[in-house]
């Protein structure tokens, strides 16, 4: 006779690799449903983009096919939702989009944009469905990365589609205006960024990778007010410099209660091709961001050619730091 008490038992088996502990007594485990030899189980997990989601499903299929009494075995997976998102009730919503991230740098020149590119690559090649949208008004550098500099942005209705490119949706400003500049006031930004946001037709999305403008000012702070970030993750370079600047910017997103993932410590290496040795012509500063705030360094990117583009699915594929970057938001979040 099959029993509710004999699948626990034999899910508890599977052990989740960041808690240490088994599903059964982390929760994850929300329905149980028996219908003669068949059987219907529902697998709760932390984020839809979980890593190990595949790896739970067979486990939980082949133990549970291994119990006597039981002919078919559905194992549905769903991702917990994010309460303090749920509870936001943001003035901007998008529906179908499930995990909102800012990639932030609080000052210019240090590679968010590039790394904001990259990171949305390296979900997609895991099968996500991401988004990747511009929010710099003034220096949109989507377009040029992503090689659309004349893009065509069709629309249905009141809504504009994205730009496809190669699988990813995209969109900016830079899509709308070309080379020209966008000679805009505060308030004015601050609109055109909410229109672009709220008038694409992103449709059902697992990620969407916000490439944040520099700085702490009136843009950013009311951005991470009206939309329900799940997480932030901030881009800096080891300069000291740089560093004051990333300070302000953890600052301003504890402020308005969005989670800090950890830092993308950018350029911070380069392995010499003379002498074989590895050199780090900034220091080591982004620990001291970990002793203040007890924010991680989420990965350490090396100064390297080939990052010009990202207009292809396997950009950055060769850079295994991108592909552990997601899996660390994935973690995150």
């Amino acid at each position: 006779m099959i029993s509710r008490e004999k699948i626990l038992e034999k899910l508890s088996a599977i052990i989740d690799p960041d808690f240490g502990k088994d599903i059964v007594s982390l929760g994850f485990v929300k329905d149980i449903q028996i219908d003669g030899e068949d059987v219907r189980v529902t697998i709760e997990l932390t984020t839809p983009a979980c890593p190990v989601r595949d790896r739970f499903r067979e486990q939980a299929e082949n133990l549970l096919l291994n119990l006597e009494g039981i002919r078919n075995v559905q194992v549905h997976m769903t991702a917990r939702q994010n309460v303090s998102r749920a509870a936001a009730m943001p003035a901007l919503s998008l529906e179908g989009v499930e995990t909102i991230i800012a990639v932030s740098s609080c000052k210019g020149g240090v590679g968010k944009s590039t790394v904001a590119a990259f990171l949305a690559r390296a979900m997609q090649r895991e099968g996500l469905r991401v988004g990747l949208l511009d929010a710099d008004i003034h220096g949109p550098s989507i377009p040029t990365l992503m090689r659309t500099l004349h893009a065509e942005v069709a629309s249905i209705g009141e809504k504009i589609l994205p730009v496809e490119v190669d699988g990813l949706a995209t969109m900016s400003l830079g899509y709308l205006i070309g080379d020209r500049p966008a000679i805009m006031r505060g308030p004015m930004v601050s609109n055109y960024v909410f229109q672009l946001i709220a008038n694409t037709e992103w449709g059902n999305l697992d990620y969407l990778i916000i490439d944040m403008p520099p700085g702490t000012g009136d843009i950013q702070l009311t951005l991470t007010q009206r939309l329900a970030f799940d997480g932030a993750v901030i881009v800096t370079t080891p300069q000291t410099l740089s560093l004051v600047d990333v300070a302000r910017g953890i600052l301003m997103f504890e402020r308005v209660n969005v989670p800090v993932l950890g830092v993308v410590e950018n350029m911070a290496w380069f392995d010499c091709d003379q002498c074989g040795k590895r050199h780090y012509p900034f220091g080591h500063s982004v620990a001291a961001l970990q002793q203040r705030f007890g924010v991680k360094t989420l990965v350490s990117l090396p100064i390297t050619a080939g990052l010009q583009h990202a207009a292809n699915r396997d950009a950055g594929k060769e850079i295994t730091a991108f592909a552990e970057l997601a899996d660390a938001v994935h973690r995150a979040v």
